[in-house]
């Protein structure tokens, strides 16, 4: 069935409640990933789904409209259409008293109806095939519609008498309802008492007076009703004479109404279907907020809260716990790992390669030659990435493919999208991301792409108090974390002072690896520098071959071994040049010395390289020394000359 998108009500096709759908699964038009129902951030515009539906390689198979509590109320009839397009004599009687806007199912065996109104809450009817929605469900959208094109109506009374005939109550259910959490027989005073303590205090009493709210007395009803119940313990009774005494009461509180028995009452038992949760009395600081301090006026009086409870935990009760590991030694979970390396170290491929083995649940090539783990099977787990210098679509993806990847368990956000510039280590964004998919492993590429713009790295603590939320989903949401940082540039320094930037990273980590290039090429070298939970493991010797990781052996030598070693190869062929200099320049005769070393300054030889090559040759037995004293107080001269022996240098 080809859809007709065109006939879709422009009174659905405004609101940003629209996704794609794969199946039966919605899916986020921003990013890709599954939609969530109640939550508009995963939603988008209809011509944002619109758009990738028409890609040439569009993987999807249509549109989905959310419902998102704004009175719009579905109707589902599923399986009502027989193979003559001819609806069943029942759902024929609902499509011809709603009246209103009414499309055919993808299926082609069912109906889906759109009224302007409300329920109390979503209800289903398994044994008549028959859904209401108005919040946190979706609808498959075809616009292939059923009989006349019409637009969404208003139908309140309607959809609510199908609401009742389908989803009668007893009198005793609704009682059962009304008095499920009573407060102990409370009074209207004692509950105004309790609020007024409350953060909720200035809402609760624009309501209770009718002041500073919307003009939608319907919606203010179900607002109060909503408090109510919370701070009532959804007693009926209770919600009711309080209400009464409110500026909000009217005559329409009172209006007679099929099975709910009034107005009143069905707002009521509305407000106690959706409360989710009420206030304890037991428990004062779950509901109440702490303002420490603060004096909060309510109506010209002034009560203090009640104190913030302490509570300390001796270190007698407190249970002792061995560090737990991501991967074994190198990566403690919870925790921030930083791995730094030059550019062109490979960094990137070394963690493409760690999520690849964290994502199928493979060993990680950092522990390949660990005799105690031949066997090594752990679960595949969920990795999140963020690159800010690789697109995975030409780069990253192939990379975690060859090294063996699960890449249904690798999400991660194109650098193209809008929100990947709302990635910052301090931001809800990244939060609300790291909640919803709750991934083992999270990774940042470098961390120059999620720090505030205004934060100077160099200052001091500023890194600190910008990755210590990192610290805190770690525990909460059970996350790891490895950034990618640059290394220092600056020759002959190691330890904390290789981390480029701010030492502040090298910190709060609880883990750091240093990435490098051994002087035998290809190999290269992983050197783990700091560990706060057991010694730093060995160094891992590794080479990169077609972008793929493989593990060569471990070394005791650490990243400072193979820094000076390199530092001592690169400064080889600058000493020999300064060497036939000093050879050359003494040809002549003999020089003083603070001649020589000025001429080598015009010649860009430094001093220490001069100094350790006049010691080479002076051993050598090439040149020789002299002082000439210029008399009293005026101090002396230093030569130096050709020694006339026969050896050479070797060059």
């Amino acid at each position: 069935m080809t859809e007709q998108f065109e006939n879709i009500p422009k009174d659905l096709t405004a609101l940003p409640q629209w996704v794609l759908r794969k199946g039966k699964m919605p899916i986020n038009p921003h990013n890709g990933y599954g939609a969530k129902a109640g939550d508009p951030s995963t939603w988008g515009t209809l011509n944002q789904c619109g758009s990738a539906l028409m890609q040439q390689d569009c993987k999807y198979d249509g549109l989905g409209f959310e419902f998102n509590d704004n009175g719009i109320v579905g109707v589902d009839l599923d399986h009502v259409l027989n193979d003559l397009g001819i609806p069943t004599t029942e759902a024929l009687d609902i499509i011809k008293r709603l009246d209103s806007y009414t499309e055919i199912s993808p299926s082609g065996t069912g109906l889906h109806i759109f009224v302007y109104g409300d329920i109390p809450q979503n209800r289903k009817s398994p044994e008549k095939g028959i859904e209401l929605y108005k919040n946190k469900r979706y609808f498959t959208m075809t616009g292939n519609v059923f009989g006349e094109l019409k637009p969404i109506q208003h139908r309140e009374e309607g959809i609510m008498a199908l609401y009742d005939e389908l989803f009668q109550q007893s009198p005793a259910a609704v009682e059962s309802v009304q008095t499920s959490i009573p407060l102990t027989n409370r009074t209207p005073q004692e509950i105004h008492s309790i609020i007024q303590r409350s953060n909720q205090s200035e809402k609760f009493y624009n309501y209770y007076h009718g002041q500073n709210i919307s003009n939608d007395e319907s919606s203010n009803d179900m607002g109060f009703c909503n408090l109510l119940a919370f701070w009532t313990g959804k007693d009926a009774a209770l919600m009711d004479a309080i209400f009464r005494e409110s500026a909000l009461m009217r005559d329409k509180w009172d209006r007679k109404e099929s099975t709910w028995g009034t107005y009143g009452n069905r707002t009521i038992q509305k407000a106690i279907a959706e409360c989710s949760n009420v206030y304890d009395p037991a428990g004062y600081n779950v509901a109440v907020t702490e303002f420490g301090t603060e004096v909060v006026t309510v109506k010209g009086q002034q009560t203090l809260p009640k104190p913030k409870v302490i509570n300390m935990v001796s270190m007698a009760d407190a249970e002792e716990k061995e560090p737990d590991w991501l991967i074994k030694g190198y990566m403690p979970k919870y925790q921030i790992t930083t791995m730094a390396g030059d550019g062109g170290s490979g960094k990137t491929t070394v963690w493409c390669a760690l999520a690849a083995a964290v994502s199928s649940g493979k060993k990680p090539f950092l522990l390949a030659g660990d005799p105690l783990l031949p066997l090594f099977t752990g679960e595949p787990q969920t990795v999140a990435f963020f690159s800010a210098e690789d697109s995975f679509e030409h780069t990253l993806k192939r990379r975690l493919r060859k090294n063996g990847a699960n890449l249904d368990n690798i999400f991660s956000i194109d650098i193209a999208d809008d929100n990947f510039k709302d990635i910052k280590f301090n931001s809800p964004f990244l939060q609300a991301v790291i909640e919803k998919y709750r991934p083992a492993l999270v990774i940042f590429d470098p961390i120059q792409a999620f720090i505030p713009p205004e934060l100077r790295m160099a200052e001091r603590n500023a890194m600190r108090s910008c990755l210590a939320p990192l610290v805190g989903y770690g525990e909460k949401y059970g996350t790891t974390f490895l950034i990618i940082v640059h290394s220092n540039k600056q020759g002959s320094v190691w330890g904390r002072k290789r981390i480029a930037d701010s030492a502040d990273i090298w910190d709060i980590s609880r883990s750091v690896i240093m990435a490098g290039e051994t002087q035998e090429k290809p190999v290269r070298y992983l050197s783990h520098e700091k560990s706060n939970y057991s010694m730093t493991s060995n160094t891992v010797l590794y080479t990169i071959d077609d972008e793929v990781v493989t593990f060569q052996s471990y070394t005791e030598k650490k990243d400072r071994d193979f820094i000076t070693a390199e530092t001592q190869t690169r400064a080889a062929p600058d000493r020999d040049s300064a060497k036939d200099f000093i050879l050359d320049y003494l040809e002549d005769g003999e020089k003083e010395v603070k001649e020589l070393d000025s001429m080598a300054g015009a010649m860009s030889i430094s001093k220490k390289t001069m100094e350790r090559a006049k010691a080479d040759l002076k051993k050598l037995g090439l040149i020789k020394y002299r002082t000439e004293s210029l008399g009293d107080k005026k101090g002396t001269k230093h030569f130096l000359s050709l020694a006339g022996l026969a050896l050479m240098p070797t060059k």
